[in-house]
């Protein structure tokens, strides 16, 4: 098996993914430093939101991309996708307000 996919689904979807993390990354290291939180302002709402356009089309594009081309990005980009929608449906049944 490959490990970099050649065709632009592929490519995109790593992009995206990649995109996707980076998004967390940045706004968790903002709030490891004080910058952010949680509590105050509406980051985490903006961060959700950008996450989510990232991560929906990256994991579409994945299983359009694995269809045609078996790569080791493009599994990984789907893994990654299928779990952050996992996520994205369950996490409001342990919230409790």
């Amino acid at each position: 098996m490959k490990p970099y996919p050649e065709l632009k689904t592929g490519k995109w979807a790593f992009i995206l993914t990649i995109g996707f993390l980076t998004v967390l990354i940045i706004f968790f290291l903002l709030m490891s430093i004080g910058y952010v939180d949680f509590d105050t302002g509406h980051w985490w709402d903006l961060t959700v939101a950008i996450a989510v356009f990232l991560i929906v089309p990256a994991f579409l594009l994945s299983v359009i991309a694995i269809r045609k081309e078996k790569t080791t990005i493009t599994y990984a980009a789907l893994v990654i996708g299928l779990l952050a929608i996992a996520f994205l449906l369950t996490h409001s049944l342990f919230i409790s307000d």
